[in-house]
């Protein structure tokens, strides 16, 4: 009788009958997790590697260049390629879109592995953000896709930028082909067939080279000029004035040696002196000289510091 009632009361309550499968579902569940650890060794004895290696080594420094003018180019090589163009177009894509988007062009790049959203696969036609044209693809160099982490290649002369589209349309299949009105367009937009003027570029290791050097030589200047007022001060009287009208003489060499502008006459270097006196090295003195000797002392600095 006690039997059947309490059949009875457990049939009426879902929550006791939950309960009383609970303990089922999880022996189920951790006979379920020991199966599947036994099934898969390398789990088990933490084969698995951790990261993907880089065997790509495609990185390639970016040149020093001067600033200079791009000159136009054929814009039948938008629609007729030749040779040149596309071995150009491979030499920039292993250098610039191989480590994102595969050397096929599948979007499996090892740099594009972590990438959300994943690279482009140019062999698919659907999902292009601005299309598959030439003139599309060369948009899309041109201003970056800021939201999937596609940078601009702005950068590049118009001609390394069609050669590097033109290749990555071999791995295409159905490839839209650009209409007069298309290329005309894009012609105009960009300046093709004119050129243009493009600023010159430097990396960062070049850049912090040039940095140390020319430091270093203004460090090496600062102190010859110091050294030869230093000895000169005694016998000298504009050297002598020097110290008369500065508080840090460092400071002031730096100020004067940090802008030629000065050079060019005795009102600009009046200017500069007595202007951030207290950051600049020099003091409230300089504008109680009279004008003979304001004009002695900026000849006399111009002459050492030229």
């Amino acid at each position: 009788m006690d039997t059947k009632f309490s059949l009875t009361e457990l049939l009426k309550n879902p929550l006791a009958q939950l309960a009383s499968a609970y303990f089922f579902i999880l022996l189920a569940l951790v006979g379920l997790g020991f199966f599947y650890i036994n099934q898969n060794p390398a789990i088990m004895q933490n084969k698995v590697p951790a990261v993907v290696k880089d065997t790509t080594n495609l990185i390639v420094p970016l040149e020093v260049q001067e600033p200079r003018i791009n000159p136009g180019i054929d814009l039948k090589l938008l629609t007729v390629p030749d040779q040149a163009l596309l071995d150009k177009g491979k030499q920039l894509y292993d250098a610039n879109c191989a480590s994102c988007h595969g050397s096929t062009g599948s979007g499996d790049g090892v740099a594009g592995a972590v990438m959300n959203p994943k690279p482009r696969n140019f062999r698919l036609e659907a999902g292009w953000k601005n299309g598959r044209k030439v003139s599309e693809i060369y948009y899309t160099l041109q201003s970056g896709l800021i939201a999937t982490g596609m940078p601009a290649y702005d950068y590049l002369a118009p001609y390394d930028r069609i050669a590097m589209i033109k290749y990555l349309r071999t791995f295409m299949t159905n490839a839209p082909v650009d209409t007069e009105f298309d290329i005309t367009s894009l012609d105009q937009t960009y300046l093709l067939t004119q050129g243009a003027k493009v600023a010159g570029t430097i990396p960062v290791d070049a850049a912090i080279r040039l940095m140390a050097t020319e430091n270093s030589a203004k460090l090496q200047k600062i102190t010859e000029v110091l050294d030869f007022l230093n000895r000169t001060k005694i016998e000298n009287d504009n050297a002598k004035l020097f110290f008369k009208i500065t508080n840090n003489q460092k400071n002031a060499v730096t100020t004067l040696l940090n802008s030629n502008k000065w050079m060019n006459s005795h009102n600009d270097f009046i200017s500069l002196v007595s202007s951030y006196m207290i950051s600049n090295g020099f003091n409230g003195k300089i504008v109680e000289l009279s004008d003979e000797k304001s004009v002695q002392l900026f000849q006399y600095l111009k002459s050492i510091l030229m």
